[in-house]
């Protein structure tokens, strides 16, 4: 595996990420992207920690009710956590309650985003929030 140096994050980085859309089902919008049951996803993210890959891309936006941060959540238990730098994201999203598209891109709004993407992948680790937090 390749890594890159992340001096300002004071990690190295696998140049092969893990995506997760297509692991979290159907989405709020309506689109199915795979995920047959939950324990496929969760073996797929531990095995590729294992073999050297440290990057794992998601957001909540990837399937209904943000599965696939969950998902990740999940795979990241028993010692996993410590193999994985995590890149979430949000902003535009869809409403599950009312199906409209929503975007807030307050400062308030990207805290409670931070905070609920924390409590879904089950960590506690949190740079950017802090940085935001100033």
């Amino acid at each position: 595996m390749r890594y890159t140096e992340c001096t300002s994050l004071g990690t190295r980085l696998s140049s092969l990420g893990a995506g997760t859309w297509s692991m979290a089902g159907k989405n709020a919008y309506g689109l199915v992207f795979g995920r047959a049951d939950e324990a496929r996803p969760v073996e797929t993210l531990r095995t590729l920690l294992d073999e050297g890959v440290n990057v794992i891309d998601t957001a909540p936006i990837y399937g209904m009710d943000s599965a696939a941060e969950k998902l990740v959540g999940k795979a990241l238990q028993d010692g996993y956590r410590k193999k994985a730098f995590l890149v979430t994201k949000f902003g535009d999203y869809c409403n599950a309650k009312t199906g409209a598209r929503e975007i807030d891109d307050s400062r308030e709004d990207i805290l409670r985003e931070i905070e609920g993407s924390l409590e879904r992948l089950r960590t506690d680790h949190r740079p950017l929030s802090h940085a935001l937090s100033r």
